[in-house]
């Protein structure tokens, strides 16, 4: 570790709703720390209020917020989060999905951070049941789906008569375009991984031993991941939901190597 361990958290996060379940498994595969309470998906639940309310404050404009404004907040809740251990953990990190709306803020507080994006096909993604970032009916996604709307150039106002899979679509859209552009812009290759959903399901093995490359030798045991594949999902080509979802996300989609008909 660094001479400060604050500075150097693994943060992991990807659009909710996507699998980033996964996410928890794969930091204890790689032996990261992320918190002391977990709720049932893996969140680092002691992270929720303040990053909620960062997201509600900061987390709805056009373009990523940046500054240092919450720089020591943010790492007051680490010292808290780190301070219920009898001993330092080795590695340390925090997985929530929604910190991906306000990703930049954390960076600027963890200078040192490194950042696992989960990232899976917008089409699956979008036909899944919706997320609290799809939805109005709680703070942080009626902040987050109206600038997703905003962000895909769709009409805001037809967010009440819009089937769940295009609230699904605009907020992948969104929040994946975001933080693949800004951190591979921003971030080095030794401090930003993209892992796809898909190669998780197929290949668990090979994704962990990327990860704890990605992370350094050390890291890690011999955890195995426990992947449903029953929840991989599929869909039919023919589907004329596709065509309007590859027509909101096909171009991050295509960037980050995707295909319209096959993940």
């Amino acid at each position: 570790m660094l001479a400060e361990p604050l500075d150097a958290p693994v943060l992991f996060t990807g659009r909710g709703g996507s699998g980033t379940r996964l996410l928890s498994q794969l930091a204890h595969a790689a032996g990261i720390f992320i918190g002391n309470r977990l709720n049932k998906s893996g969140d680092s639940t002691e992270w929720v209020r303040l990053i909620y309310r960062i997201v509600v404050e900061a987390g709805g404009a056009r373009d990523l917020p940046s500054g240092s404004r919450y720089k020591q907040e943010i790492r007051a809740k680490a010292a808290e989060v780190l301070g219920e251990r009898s001993a330092r953990p080795a590695a340390w990190g925090l997985k929530l999905p929604e910190a991906m709306l306000v990703l930049p803020l954390l960076i600027d507080a963890f200078p040192q951070a490194k950042v696992v994006h989960l990232i899976r096909h917008p089409v699956s993604s979008s036909l899944r049941r919706t997320h609290m970032t799809s939805r109005l009916n709680n703070p942080v996604g009626a902040v987050a789906l109206p600038a997703a709307y905003r962000y895909s150039g769709r009409d805001v106002g037809l967010i009440a008569t819009d089937e769940p899979y295009l609230h699904n679509a605009c907020s992948w859209n969104f929040q994946v375009t975001r933080i693949a552009r800004y951190a591979r812009e921003t971030l080095d290759r030794g401090r930003y991984l993209e892992v796809r959903y898909e190669d998780v399901c197929a290949h668990p093995s090979r994704v962990v031993a990327g990860l704890r490359s990605f992370l350094g030798a050390g890291h890690g045991s011999e955890a195995s991941l426990e992947v449903d594949l029953s929840r991989t999902g599929g869909w039919d080509p023919l589907d004329p939901r596709v065509e309007s979802i590859w027509g909101l996300c096909g171009v991050t989609a295509a960037l980050l190597g995707y295909s319209r008909s096959a993940a």
